[in-house]
């Protein structure tokens, strides 16, 4: 049996639980800190990924209790659409999102995109979100998850792609074999966020 294999397909059913796990995992962040982001709108954005994902990509959780939440997405879906949204029900939580939270998607969306375009790495899968809730890191459930993606992706000669905006989980994504395809620093934010990339196994 595969690693991924081993996780929690999440089903709409889950999805209030997994939003609010991905929530609290990343609460701290510093993105979201300087921001001020409340704890309603980090839940909305979060369903609004979940939902293009359970219609375009896969979501796991490390278990039915779901301490830990695993998004991604195939490259020819790594660009969220409107047409997506509305597809996937997305666009409900979306409107519901902070304005001031969604201009800085809107903005971290557009330099994403230009980048993905350039990349020169074949067939990718789309790290979108991946975050244990803070009572239960520490446990190993962030490793659990990291090791069946990228299980999965050699397996099927992918590359994986991700964005973060710590320099601690640099470090740890350089440990599975990521490297840093560039950083990149918000405008409107005066915050680092970094590109990175594990190469796909030949």
């Amino acid at each position: 049996m595969s690693l991924i294999d081993s996780l929690h397909v999440l089903k709409k059913s889950d999805y209030g639980a997994a939003s609010r796990t991905l929530a609290n995992s990343f609460s701290e962040k510093p993105m979201i800190k300087k921001l001020g982001i409340r704890p309603d709108d980090l839940q909305n954005m979060f369903k609004m990924m979940i939902r293009v994902s359970l219609k375009y990509g896969e979501i796991y959780g490390t278990s039915q209790n779901i301490e830990g939440v695993l998004v991604f997405l195939p490259d020819k879906y790594a660009k969220m659409t409107l047409w997506q949204l509305v597809r996937s029900g997305a666009i409900i939580p979306a409107l519901r999102i902070n304005r001031q939270l969604m201009n800085i998607l809107k903005e971290t969306s557009k330099i994403f995109e230009e980048d993905k375009k350039s990349m020169d790495i074949g067939p990718y899968i789309y790290l979108l979100a991946m975050g244990v809730s803070q009572p239960h890191q520490g446990n190993g459930f962030g490793g659990k998850l990291m090791k069946a993606l990228i299980e999965k992706a050699d397996n099927e000669k992918n590359a994986i792609y991700l964005e973060t905006d710590t320099e601690e989980n640099v470090s740890l994504y350089k440990h599975y074999g990521f490297k840093v395809s560039k950083e990149v620093n918000l405008p409107s934010l005066n915050i680092p966020m970094w590109e990175m990339i594990r190469e796909a196994k030949n």
